[in-house]
């Protein structure tokens, strides 16, 4: 056994899926003998036994009643046999040899991360893949970070991240969270651009429906005291960073443009998650 099968031998894929049919394209890319655990959070039973049909290879499932994509990374995580845990969208394909290279990529650290390409098939979703591409593609950003996916790490560092992987009190800020508590920890990530996921077309329309759900975790997290307070003036200042690199990668002003579209979809996500959620009591990060 070569070094690069010994750590496959120890990976295990962890999938969430509420009914999304796409899981059958990301089961289906899939190129090595890993272990694979696909978590239906909040499905039908009718979906959940889809799920089960698939035979190509061998399958762990487990069944959340409610959605939450913490929780079934959690419950995925914590089922996995391996001592490395491949996260993964279920809207996203593994490239050929993308699973290959993260695990040569952790080697001997914490944290291996890949890329996330997003297609398209018309003006639209290609400006939602750029803009992208300049905000969280470590190729341009140059700051390879522990957001999900695709991202293998170890399970055991996590006794350095507070002794959990995702806090489920949070939606849409999970992984916020989760790299926070790993900068914190010291924990090295190494980049692995051949580590490649290709996401499905994202239109505008739920590309802002992200966004602002982004928002309204961030305050959530906030209101709750898991979340450091989030600085307009440093928000805005990357905003700005990323439409002067698209600007220049593209020339073209439209795409420049975006970016400053997506940070007042997150300030209206955030506005309206603050109308609902009551003040934390002093010391005990829960609302009062």
């Amino acid at each position: 056994m070569t070094a690069g099968d010994e750590l496959i031998s120890r990976t295990s894929v962890v999938i969430p899926v509420k009914d999304d049919p796409l899981i059958f394209r990301c089961l289906e890319s899939i190129d090595e003998r890993v272990e694979v655990v696909v978590v239906t959070n909040g499905s039908t039973p009718a979906f959940v036994r889809w799920v089960a049909s698939f035979d190509r290879f061998p399958l762990e499932i487990l069944s959340l009643e409610e959605a939450g994509i913490g929780a079934a990374f959690n419950a995925g995580a914590e089922k996995a046999s391996g001592d490395f845990v491949l996260l993964m969208d279920s809207d996203c394909v593994f490239t050929p040899g993308s699973i290959r290279a993260m695990a040569a990529g952790l080697g001997t650290g914490s944290f291996s991360r890949g890329r996330t390409v997003f297609s398209s098939h018309n003006w639209a979703t290609r400006m939602t893949a750029r803009t992208r591409e300049y905000t969280e593609d470590a190729l341009r950003t140059r700051r390879p970070n522990a957001y999900s996916p695709p991202l293998l790490y170890r399970k055991d560092v996590i006794r350095h991240m507070g002794g959990y992987h995702f806090d489920t009190r949070l939606t849409w800020r999970e992984d916020r969270d989760f790299e926070l508590r790993r900068r914190a920890a010291g924990l090295p990530v190494a980049f692995v651009p051949e580590g490649t996921v290709i996401h499905k077309p994202l239109t505008i329309r739920a590309d802002l429906a992200s966004v602002r759900n982004y928002g309204a975790g961030q305050h959530r997290g906030e209101c709750l005291g898991i979340l450091p307070e989030s600085s307009a003036r440093h928000e805005w200042a990357k905003t700005l960073r990323a439409v002067a690199r698209i600007a220049a990668g593209t020339r073209n002003p439209l795409p420049a443009v975006y970016p400053v579209v997506r940070r007042l979809a997150f300030i209206h996500g955030y506005r309206t998650a603050a109308r609902s959620c009551a003040p934390a009591r002093p010391g005990t990060g829960e609302p009062s």
